[in-house]
């Protein structure tokens, strides 16, 4: 698991506690959770994006030589 992942399940299990204790802390939490899960969606999204492609295989075909 990533350090990334880890990091934002801790972030939403305590926010999820908090939520049940408090309900109109719950609100504002899921509020940022959203938020945050969206900044981390769009965030997220360029580095697949800047990866290399991977390059297309080519096929050479010898033809047989023909003697004459």
């Amino acid at each position: 698991m990533s350090l990334t992942a880890i990091v934002t399940l801790a972030l939403v299990i305590t926010s999820v506690v908090l939520a049940y204790r408090d309900e109109k802390l719950g609100a504002a939490l899921m509020t940022g959770c959203a938020v945050l899960a969206a900044l981390y969606a769009l965030l997220g999204a360029p580095a697949a994006a800047a990866a290399p492609p991977s390059p297309t295989p080519t096929s050479v075909t010898a033809s047989p030589v023909q003697s004459g």
